[in-house]
């Protein structure tokens, strides 16, 4: 079961890109609008017959609606915004009793210090939080760069590592599409005026963060053999300790298996140094 606290444009994004899935039995939306995350959970069921899905969604009010979840997602509340600040960090602290062991994913482009505030000061385990914001990122640079390649995005592999919005570091050494260096396609020109709207790129929209996060989810109940940039913590050869940033991981049931180390060239790893050390 997927647990969503939240019924926000965001939340509602995600609900529907994870009951089409179809990986969860059922889906819920948590939020003490009752009847915002209801109604929405309605509107996605009654959807399915024509989608061709017939995963469980309810709305709730109560932090009950957490127990038993394989993963619970961190999302945004009705006309209020991704959860964030105190606010949120409480919310944290009053599902975990009742989250079992269950890995918390922060959906919203904004979670980063939560999920640092949430490691920090409620001594959630790092391995048991990720960020699926950097995902969506890396989708929107994909896309700018298969329009300049006039290619595919499906044939293009474009990560961007560090703290994004800030301090992106894009992995241009080693980034391909299909089996030749992205390098050789695009012209210095070209990768420059993508790295200069690179920060434009974000935050990503509630769709794209909506898509990030459900398969990130899937990953996170099921396992996978796939490799995503999230936001994680990792020992301190990678990140100064209790620093969240976008990072190559491995996930599997339960959360993070392994944090990788970039594939960097020499200059973007001195960016990438400054940027976590920032």
């Amino acid at each position: 079961m997927l647990a969503i606290a939240g019924a926000g444009d965001l939340a509602g994004a995600l609900a529907h890109r994870a009951a089409a899935r179809g990986r969860f039995r059922e889906v819920r939306l948590i939020d003490d609008t009752g009847t915002v995350a209801a109604g929405k959970a309605l509107d996605i069921r009654q959807a399915g017959p024509v989608d061709g899905y017939d995963t469980r969604l309810a709305g709730h009010t109560g932090l009950d609606a957490f127990r038993g979840a394989s993963v619970i997602t961190i999302a945004d509340r009705p006309g209020g915004g991704e959860w964030e600040g105190d606010a949120a960090l409480q919310l944290i602290a009053s599902l975990l009793p009742v989250a079992g062991k269950a890995p918390l994913l922060f959906a919203g482009a904004r979670q980063r210090w939560l999920m640092e505030a949430a490691h920090r000061e409620l001594k959630v385990p790092a391995s048991r939080m990720v960020g699926s914001a950097p995902v969506a990122f890396d989708a929107a640079l994909t896309s700018l760069a298969a329009l300049a390649a006039d290619r595919s995005a499906l044939e293009i592999a474009l990560h961007a590592y560090g703290r994004p919005p800030d301090h992106p570091v894009i992995a241009w050494d080693s980034a391909v599409c299909g089996a030749a260096p992205l390098e050789r396609v695009l012209a210095p020109h070209e990768r420059l005026a993508i790295s200069e709207r690179a920060k434009g790129l974000w935050p990503p929209g509630p769709v794209a963060l909506a898509s990030a996060a459900a398969r990130v989810a899937d990953a996170l109940a099921f396992g996978t053999r796939r490799e995503f940039t999230c936001f994680v913590f990792a020992d301190r050869q990678l990140l100064p300790h209790g620093t969240a940033a976008a990072m190559p991981v491995a996930l599997g049931a339960g959360g993070v298996l392994n944090v990788k180390r970039p594939a960097l060239s020499p200059r973007e790893q001195v960016a990438f140094d400054t940027a976590v050390q920032g």
